[in-house]
């Protein structure tokens, strides 16, 4: 499934996992996906543990180790307020943003990842923590056409 779902692809991070990020990362883990993940919340690091998902220990860690991260934040405003961490990711990165909320929050910060070539995806989320739990989520995406297509590694 992973070569399916993102080929050549293994580290995805999630930033947010809480009711809807968890779940999330579980189904992606139980999919062979190797799962990192950072809340701000480190309460749940058990949880994030007994999954079989990495912790990170802060955004900019998460983001230097991967090549796909999902934030799945329950308001986008607070998803890019401290939006340090993209600084860390890689260009060639795909950014999925699942966050809910108000899309044109978070384009000044999709802005600045495209000017570093980082792919983004705009992708507000709607089917509940049950829908995250089971991988049944609906979502609209917005992207550039560029965006879909896999950048060559030197």
């Amino acid at each position: 499934m992973p070569d399916t779902l993102l080929p050549g692809t293994t580290r995805v991070g999630v930033l947010g996992v809480g009711r809807m990020g968890l779940p999330i990362a579980r189904v992606l883990r139980t999919a062979g996906l190797e799962v990192f993940a950072y809340d701000s919340d480190l309460l749940g690091e058990g949880a994030i543990r007994e999954a079989g998902i990495t912790p990170t220990s802060n955004a900019d860690a998460l983001a230097a180790g991967i090549d796909v991260p999902l934030t799945v934040l329950p308001d986008r405003e607070s998803a890019h307020a401290g939006r340090g961490w993209i600084l860390a990711l890689r260009a060639g990165a795909l950014w999925i943003d699942l966050s809910s909320g108000d899309q044109r929050r978070s384009e000044s910060a999709m802005q600045a990842a495209r000017v570093r070539g980082i792919r983004t995806v705009s992708a507000p989320m709607r089917g509940g923590p049950s829908g995250a739990a089971s991988g049944d989520l609906d979502s609209s995406s917005a992207a550039r056409k560029t965006t879909c297509a896999r950048p060559s590694r030197s």
